[in-house]
């Protein structure tokens, strides 16, 4: 959950954040429901990318050394604690979900049509 908190943190509108922690806390069925709209949300430390999403994300993969992040989503993780990763890959995305690293100030948000946001901190 603290993972999940820090990405809301960093890279949410400010008007959005209690929002979103909110969902995450209290109501994770709500968080699961709208996570697709989080895209719409995201704030300036987040870029999107539309097309070759494999390029962006394994370019910070390997520049950032990421080995490991918290993944997750509305399907495999319903009650929001996260379901570490290692090794971090996009293939291990699926629909609208996120990958924090969190040590790294880093996340990625890949919603339900294919775009993927990559947030730094």
């Amino acid at each position: 959950m603290e993972d999940l908190l820090f990405f809301i943190r960093e890279f949410v509108k400010k008007e959005k954040q209690d929002r979103w922690a909110y969902f995450a806390t209290e109501k994770m069925n709500k968080f699961v429901d709208k996570i697709d709209k989080m895209g719409f949300d995201l704030n300036c430390k987040c870029i999107r990318f539309e097309k070759n999403i494999e390029v962006p994300f394994n370019q910070v993969v390997r520049e950032k050394n990421l080995k490991n992040g918290i993944y997750y989503d509305g399907w495999e993780d319903q009650q929001g604690q996260g379901i570490r990763v290692s090794p971090i890959s996009i293939e291990k995305m699926r629909g609208s979900s996120l990958i924090i690293c969190r040590k790294e100030g880093i996340g990625f948000f890949l919603n339900h049509e294919g775009w993927l946001w990559v947030c730094r901190k």
